[in-house]
């Protein structure tokens, strides 16, 4: 099977995905049952305020010894406690789905230094021949939702 793109370029349908994950805005994890990120695309590594090759390998709850490392690149609107809070959300979150081996949406609050932001995130179970949950898919976007009082993106207060 080949995918004929505009101009009609030929090419499979691996690569026309990975094209697609690589050039998305909406963050892709892919978590393995020790909730060890095991592939990331760069939306999803920006989210984190990373390069993919720094998460790929690590757990959720390692992420958080990020916060301990000097000069590391975090997203300075993150601060610890925000960050914390996140990853214990993900990690929540991921524990449901492993558990109940079904999707689940879930909007995650973001408190960061320019206001409350929301993210909209499905977690997709990947099933093994038995029903088994062998990997979850994560893919999250920021929602357009905002929080009572917070301040619409790109405003400042005056």
């Amino acid at each position: 099977m080949t995918f004929n793109l505009p101009g009609g370029e030929l090419v499979r349908p691996v690569d026309y995905l990975q094209a697609f994950l690589e050039q998305s805005t909406d963050a892709v994890i892919e978590y393995d049952l020790e909730m060890r990120c095991v592939s990331v695309n760069p939306a999803g590594a920006a989210f984190w305020g990373a390069q993919p090759a720094d998460l790929v390998g690590k757990t959720v709850l390692q992420l958080l010894d990020r916060l301990d490392q000097p000069n590391q690149p975090i997203d300075p609107l993150f601060n610890p406690d925000c960050l914390q809070g996140v990853i214990s959300q993900v990690a929540i979150a991921l524990q449901q789905v492993f558990r109940q081996t079904k999707p689940l949406q879930f909007t995650h609050e973001v408190s960061l230094a320019d206001g409350i932001r929301f993210y909209e995130t499905v977690y997709t179970p990947v099933l093994d021949r038995a029903g088994a949950v062998v990997r979850v898919f994560s893919v999250g976007r920021r929602s357009p939702i905002r929080a009572p009082g917070s301040i619409p993106m790109g405003q400042t207060l005056t």
